[in-house]
């Protein structure tokens, strides 16, 4: 089957102007309630999600899309799509941590471990400290992200108005103001991964300091070009 011709460059282009619209329809949408504006977030959520392989011109990743473009319709015109849109962010960090905890398992290389190894060298991981660091912290971002799932499942069910339990009719156990919660939802949790990320930075710096470590900022460009391969394992595991 061959592909469907496109515009890479373009596509390239595309991503930021869609990252950037993501928060700002989704914030929109919740505070204002604009059913329609919390369906276009979705959209360009599934677009982003979507786009490497579109832009590769697959057939199947274009029938994935307008699957899943019919199912954002169909749940807006069954009036659930603010509802969907709730979940998002507690779904996208559940994935996160199963991504983390998933190489804890017995065989596999922790998360972390395959970074060094990428943005460094396989053989920094046979000094001394750094194979039980790599994995403590891979436990350590599991936790933090299924914690933050679970931060993010109560505000985003006991927000009013916009509430996952308000919008189902069902009066909830305490009352979240929706700005509070949609604004960590959309933007606050992302500033807390960044900032437990600089952080975790400036501690390993410190802990290990018998040991030489990449900047921040190469740090950060070279997990965020390597993330699919990490994510992969790139023939790390055993």
């Amino acid at each position: 089957m061959n592909p469907i011709p496109v515009n890479r460059h373009g596509s390239r282009r595309l991503m930021l102007p869609l990252v950037v619209a993501y928060p700002v329809l989704a914030i929109s949408g919740a505070v204002w309630h604009r059913p329609a504006l919390s369906l276009a977030a979705l959209l360009v959520l599934l677009t982003v999600i979507a786009l490497p392989k579109l832009s590769a011109g697959k057939r199947r990743a274009w029938a994935a899309w307008l699957a899943g473009a019919a199912v954002i319709v169909g749940a807006g015109l069954l009036g659930v799509g603010p509802i969907l849109l709730s979940c998002v962010p507690v779904l996208i960090n559940l994935a996160l941590s199963w991504v983390f905890g998933r190489t804890l398992l017995a065989g596999r290389t922790p998360l972390i471990a395959r970074l060094i190894a990428s943005v460094e060298s396989p053989a920094r991981l046979e000094e001394p400290g750094i194979a039980p660091y790599a994995r403590n912290l891979t436990r350590f971002w599991a936790c933090f992200m299924a914690t933050q799932a679970v931060l993010l499942a109560v505000l985003l069910g006991c927000s009013v108005p916009g509430g996952i339990l308000f919008d189902l009719g069902i009066a909830p156990p305490f009352a979240i103001p929706a700005a509070w919660a949609m604004g960590y939802a959309h933007a606050g949790a992302y500033v807390m991964i960044a900032v437990t990320f600089a952080g975790e930075h400036l501690f390993r710096q410190f802990h290990l300091r018998h040991v030489s470590h990449p900047g921040l900022r190469e740090l950060v460009m070279k997990v965020a070009v390597r993330w699919p391969q990490l994510v992969r394992g790139q023939g790390l595991d055993h």
